[in-house]
């Protein structure tokens, strides 16, 4: 038979790559990356290109699951979707009916679009305003700083740029869309600043890699504001007339001196002039930040600090810079009338467990750490239910030992997942969780704004989307009038604007995009003051540093220099190929690229603690020890070792320390004092000592 090729999207992290699918005899039998699609232009990661390998993964979850034994004791009867909707629709109106909606807690994990819409939505119809996520420590600082800054999320262009600084992020991991555009760019003859502490695949390829201390992200950005007003670097036509703040500004980062910075770094102030000069000078310049800037004490002002720079420099909004794109004609997944936020009043949202954080306005989450205190400590009350999506908080969160008490000890918790996670191995209800090959659905990728189609081509046994579990249970618990007869009729909904339907949608695939330059010059930013708010009025009023100001992060060597003198080391974590978070560990061909977690220690640093290259050695904080595999690099300083992030072993299950052993969550920080904005914990940057297993 004839092999057919159907056009569908990748939905194993945001990005929604497009791909090929090769069906023979009805079956899925080849993935490739589509050359049409504007988001990847034809590129695919391991992690995409297995998703055939994962639909028909042994170990996915195929059917739902009741919990026979203890929490955590991996004893399970399968149950028919019946029996699993009747339960939790029983479980959660009966905690309702005894403790009131705000007792129940709804989670996501990595964004997936519509699916958090979907959530959201399902939370705010049964009343609770209780919903996390890892908005935190990823991708919602910097959204967040973005549009308190100047009023939109600006994104590089790469196509058109001379100059990239990559500042915490290595999209050749996390985003292959910003890979493919970066690398072309290079290659093209752009400039490119890297800022990691790790020697990624960038930083080997930059024209200066600057190797600063983990977690000391916005005393570097605040030098080098520093430098570019200091030397009259900055654009001073787009800051005279497109600015405000800018003497308060220049007043404030006259402290911020390279010399002063380079000791809190550990960057040299001749390379601290030096990005300056380099990043100021090559117009049009364009800057692009990840989640090692987020995670932290700093997260949200470090963002705003990478704002202000592309704004000193004119490079906001201008071919080659940092722009905005034009709406899509389709219903946002971010719309609060998606979400049904208004079926909730004021007051029922100064009763979630995080109010009285004191946040920024308009955070649509809880935070892990009050997560936590709720269940174990009460307070403010407690939380006796949680339904968890496709998320894996045992692994991906700042301690994780107390995480996992707190699931062990929640009344009840339905999890939502591909496989058996240790999050899912603590639940009552384990629900098996459809991926991109089995679901029609669409997407609005993350990088390269595209509304892209996704399209059903295999069923594995009762897998379904998180459309249709939600959509089922809401009609299971009586809000059906507040959902969809099905998921066909949701898509069309949210195709409205587009005037298609889903079928019709079908024979189009995607619609991309485009480009906005100069769009201030009409109307302003979307600010207050419609200009470009270097010192920020919104903060102000609501009570914030209207300038970033550098607060050293807790137990660090200049924060905790006692501490320090046991633990003498900086560790921070790396996220690489082949694998997203903690996902993806039960996949062979992704386990053979990357088979054994690693810490990563230069060789002097080695010999002086008797650590051997290839051999297992323990990393260890007053929060505990985890083991790692070593790897000796002379590119890693010396005062810094750098483990693999959400490591865990599925295949170990049986062992107690499955999930913990070489988990780095079991050493960091939910504590205060975290970031007062976002409420982010402090992930990198933190003080360790090494030792020979």
């Amino acid at each position: 038979m004839s092999i057919e090729q159907i056009k569908s999207s990748c939905l194993f992290c945001s990005a929604g790559c497009g791909i090929i699918i090769d069906m023979k005899d009805g079956k899925p039998v080849k993935i490739s990356g589509d050359p049409d699609s504007p988001v990847n232009k034809g590129v695919m990661c391991p992690v995409g290109m297995s998703a055939i390998e994962q639909s028909k993964n042994p170990n996915r979850l195929k059917y739902p699951l009741k919990r026979i034994g203890k929490k955590g004791e991996g004893k399970w009867e399968r149950i028919s979707w019946d029996e699993a909707l009747d339960t939790i629709a029983e479980k959660l109106g009966n905690i309702k009916e005894k403790h009131g909606a705000k007792s129940v807690l709804f989670m996501r994990g990595g964004t997936k679009g519509y699916n958090d819409s979907v959530l959201l939505r399902f939370a705010n119809a049964f009343g609770s305003p209780n919903t996390s996520m890892a908005a935190p420590i990823c991708f919602l600082p910097t959204l967040r700083a973005h549009f308190t800054t100047y009023g939109y999320w600006s994104m590089p262009d790469y196509e058109n740029t001379d100059c990239i600084m990559m500042w915490g992020v290595n999209g050749k991991a996390t985003s292959i869309p910003d890979s493919v555009r970066s690398a072309n760019a290079n290659s093209n003859g752009a400039k490119l600043i890297v800022i990691d502490p790790f020697e990624s695949y960038y930083a080997k390829k930059a024209d200066i890699w600057v190797k600063l201390r983990p977690g000391s992200d916005l005393a570097l950005a605040l030098a080098i504001i520093n430098v570019i007003i200091e030397e009259n670097l900055y654009d001073k036509d787009f800051v005279e007339n497109w600015t405000v703040g800018f003497d308060k500004l220049k007043k404030h980062v006259k402290e911020y001196t390279p010399e002063k910075m380079s000791e809190i770094t550990w960057v040299s102030p001749e390379t601290i002039r030096e990005v300056a000069r380099l990043y100021s000078k090559t117009s049009p310049a364009c800057l692009i930040s990840g989640n090692g800037i987020e995670q932290s004490l700093n997260s949200f002002q470090t963002a705003r600090a990478t704002c202000i720079l592309r704004a000193l420099t004119g490079n906001l909004s201008k071919k080659g810079g940092d722009i905005d794109w034009d709406e899509l004609p389709v219903v946002s997944a971010a719309s609060r009338e998606l979400w049904l936020n208004g079926l909730l009043s004021d007051e029922d949202r100064s009763q979630s467990i995080s109010a009285s954080e004191k946040m920024l306005p308009g955070n649509p989450y809880e935070l892990h750490q009050d997560i936590t205190k709720s269940i174990l400590d009460g307070e403010p009350y407690k939380l006796h239910g949680m339904f968890i999506t496709g998320g894996n908080p045992v692994q991906s969160h700042a301690d994780s030992q107390r995480i996992y008490d707190a699931l062990k000890e929640v009344d009840f918790l339905v999890v939502n997942e591909h496989y058996m996670t240790a999050t899912a191995n603590l639940a009552d209800i384990v629900l098996p969780a459809a991926t991109h090959l089995e679901h029609d659905r669409i997407h609005v990728a993350e990088f390269v704004p595209t509304l892209s189609i996704i399209q059903k081509v295999t069923q594995v046994e009762e897998c379904r989307s998180d459309i249709d579990i939600f959509n089922d249970l809401a009609h299971k618990m009586g809000m059906g009038d507040l959902f969809w007869k099905n998921s066909k009729e949701f898509l069309d909904h949210l195709l409205e604007p587009s005037g298609m339907n889903f079928d019709e949608f079908r024979k189009v695939g995607f619609i991309a995009s485009k480009k906005k330059y100069d769009i201030y010059k009409e109307n302003g930013f979307d600010t207050p003051s419609n200009k470009v708010e270097l010192y920020s009025s919104l903060l102000e009023d609501w009570g914030f540093d209207p300038l970033p100001i550098h607060k050293e992060q807790p137990e660090s060597p200049f924060s905790e220099p006692e501490l320090a003198k046991e633990y003498p080391l900086v560790m921070t974590s790396v996220k690489l190929i082949p694998y997203k978070h903690s996902a993806g560990r039960q996949v062979e061909s992704l386990r053979k690229i990357h088979p054994e977690p690693l810490a990563r220690i230069n060789p002097k640093t080695a010999k002086e603690y008797g650590i051997i290259d290839k051999e297992i050695m323990i990393v260890e904080n007053k929060r505990g020890k985890v083991k790692f595999r070593a790897k000796l690099m002379e590119s890693v300083d010396p005062r810094v070792v750098i483990v693999d992030y959400g490591w865990w072993y599925p295949e170990k299950e049986k062992e107690e320390d499955y999930w913990s052993k070489s988990n780095v969550n079991m050493l960091t920080f939910s504590g205060k004092p975290y970031a007062s904005e976002m409420g982010s914990s402090t992930i990198r940057g933190l003080l360790c000592k090494v030792s020979p297993e």
